[in-house]
This record gives C-alpha cells, structure tokens and sequence, in this order.
C-alpha cells in the first residue's frame, strides 16, 4: 500500500501503484468538494483495484471519507454486477450480466465516486440550515 499526504488530504493506494495524475485528479476533485461544502477539515481518498480478472479486467473501488465538525462523510464506491440468479440465468454469463464496465477505468471509478461524495455533501449542508 502506498500512502501520499499534503494538506488535508490523504490518498492512499492499495495493491495499486501510486499515479501522479491519478493523484492530481484526486486532490482537484476534493478541492472542488469545499464549494458545496465549505466547512471540510480534512479527508481520506483509498483506491483499490477490486479483483484482478483475466478477461474482463481490473475494476476500481474508491473510498472517499471527508471530515467535517463533529462527523464524517463516507463514500464507498464500487461496481455493481447483476447476479445470475436475479436474471434468471444459470452459471453462464452474457454480456449484458456484465459488471459495470465503466468502473475498468480507474478515473471514471474516481469521477463517478466524488459525485455520490458531491451529492451527498449538498445534503448534508441542507439538512443542517
């Protein structure tokens, strides 16, 4: 696991080697998180390859936990799969039962998790006016 800190932030990176632009896109994504939510005092970034797979490849999870007063925002962020069984269907796979291929790229993982983290901090900030 490797870990990078500065500021407030802390991105760590587990079975996946660090990436200085993963990395930036990480802390200008967080940055971006304070103009909902202004009162942000720090926060945690972990990204995971899920599972190593031969044919259809990596997927990334991304867990995001961002520290206000009092409480912390926590975002954990994976790809969906459909199970066989709610389908209907036997061991056989289609690519429709598919995980979410979206997540194979570690910043669409990165992108789509900030904005649950986005969505969920303009909650926060309404629930507490």
């Amino acid at each position: 696991m490797h870990q990078s800190e500065s500021g407030n932030l802390t991105i760590k990176w587990n079975h996946l080697d660090a990436s200085p632009a993963l990395e930036t896109k990480i802390r200008e994504r967080f940055e971006k998180l304070s103009t909902c939510c202004p009162s942000i005092t720090g926060g945690r970034v972990t990204i995971a390859p899920v599972e190593k797979h031969h044919r259809d490849g990596n997927r990334y999870q991304v867990s995001i936990h961002v520290s206000l007063p009092g409480e912390t925002v926590i975002v954990e962020h994976q790809p969906r799969q459909q199970p066989a069984s709610r389908l209907g269907l036997s061991d056989k796979r289609h690519k429709s039962e598919e995980i979410d291929g979206s997540h194979k790229d570690p910043l669409v993982a990165i992108r789509d998790a900030f904005e649950v983290a986005r969505r969920r901090l303009v909650d926060h900030v309404r629930r507490h006016r």
